[in-house]
């Protein structure tokens, strides 16, 4: 049985972020939305118009965290998509036509509030390619209880904008995120 895989080791596989700040490094496959760096134990809210990292705030606002505040799933920062109300970020990535990625990325929810079920969609050029939730039941800021989610698109030979959109609210707590990624696969079977 052959194995679905994609690989993030070589870089001409790394989906590239378009437009990168020069403080990114050019190529990352990944985001653990560590710019700009947020003091340590606090939080940052970023609102409609900012442009943080590889990112830029599109609707309502969102908590960029830092480190310490709560467990991260990659290194020190992720990203709240409630900031004072259900917020969405958006970056946008150079694809080749017809082949396949996987994006991934890294969900939990923010314990410190209702409700408890934390909802979201990720958008692929402005189409809804994947809905989620994640139920804060039992979590803390010390376990956040971080799952890996992913799903493959085809690219189309032009950029594309990803979307990460919280659906929860009118709380400031919301679902959590971190560690994304775009990787191009390496075999047709990467599903």
């Amino acid at each position: 049985m052959m194995r679905a895989w994609c690989r993030t080791a070589v870089v001409a596989g790394v989906l590239a972020w378009v437009a990168a700040p020069a403080s990114a490094a050019p190529g990352r496959p990944a985001d653990g939305f560590e710019q700009p760096v947020v003091p340590p134990g606090t939080y940052v809210t970023r609102t409609a118009g900012e442009t943080f990292g590889r990112w830029t705030v599109t609707r309502g606002s969102i908590d960029q965290i830092g480190r310490g505040y709560w467990q991260a799933a990659d290194s020190r920062q992720s990203i709240d998509l409630n900031g004072r109300s259900a917020g969405t970020i958006r970056t946008t990535a150079a694809t080749q036509p017809s082949v396949r990625y996987r994006l991934s990325y890294f969900l939990a929810g923010n314990p410190a509030g209702g409700p408890v079920v934390k909802t979201g969609q990720v958008l692929i050029n402005g189409t809804v390619r994947q809905k989620f939730t994640f139920d804060t039941t039992g979590r803390t800021f010390a376990a956040m209880g971080y799952v890996r989610r992913s799903f493959v698109f085809v690219g189309t030979g032009s950029p594309v904008t990803i979307d990460f959109a919280s659906t929860s609210g009118p709380t400031a707590y919301g679902p959590v995120i971190d560690k994304t990624s775009a990787v191009r696969c390496l075999t047709v079977a990467c599903t």
